[in-house]
């Protein structure tokens, strides 16, 4: 296990939260989500033992306040800060990495005029990934290298987008349900 700290004060929350280990449960109370991952606050999170019902995984608390993503990451000429929530009036993003909505915290470019969201886990998605079905290693590519870009899944056959994928240079294999 990565090394945490027993209590920390979270930029994004007004209470003190302290580390514990959340199982999962059997009954029918599921544990709050993470605001940062929006999924369930399992495994090693920092729980608020006020009143709040606050729960944080470990590694979104560690997530850095700025990221720069430099060559050959997309978005290379500005410092993306992390947000605990959208700044946008209506409270949604769009996610320029995958281009789903999402509500939760975002790395934002705060260049004036920029208009740049990543959801936390599409900005530490790694450069290079592998696929149970592919012999080769993957590249994460920032936009779809077709002159249409129209592509296809190589697993599925279900089209494509105009986002971020993963692929393989070598044999032009593309599964998209790897990004």
């Amino acid at each position: 296990m990565q090394s945490y700290s027993k209590t920390i004060k979270h930029f994004s929350h007004s209470h003190s939260l302290d580390l514990g280990y959340t199982a999962p449960r059997n009954s029918a109370d599921s544990p709050p989500l993470c605001p940062a991952a929006k999924t369930e606050a399992l495994g090693w999170t920092y729980v608020c033992r006020g009143c709040c019902n606050f729960s944080i995984h470990a590694w979104c608390a560690a997530l850095p306040r700025a990221i720069t993503h430099t060559p050959p990451h997309f978005h290379s000429c500005h410092q993306l800060k992390l947000l605990p929530a959208p700044a946008h009036p209506s409270g949604f993003f769009k996610c320029d990495g995958c281009g789903h909505h999402g509500d939760g915290f975002s790395y934002r470019c705060t260049t004036a005029g920029s208009d740049f969201d990543l959801h936390v886990v599409c900005a530490t998605k790694p450069l290079k990934d592998t696929h149970r079905s592919h012999l080769h290693e993957l590249s994460l590519t920032f936009s779809p290298p077709y002159n249409d870009r129209a592509f296809s899944c190589d697993l599925r056959g279900a089209a494509g987008s105009n986002h971020w994928l993963y692929r393989c240079g070598s044999c032009n294999f593309t599964p998209i349900e790897a990004a």
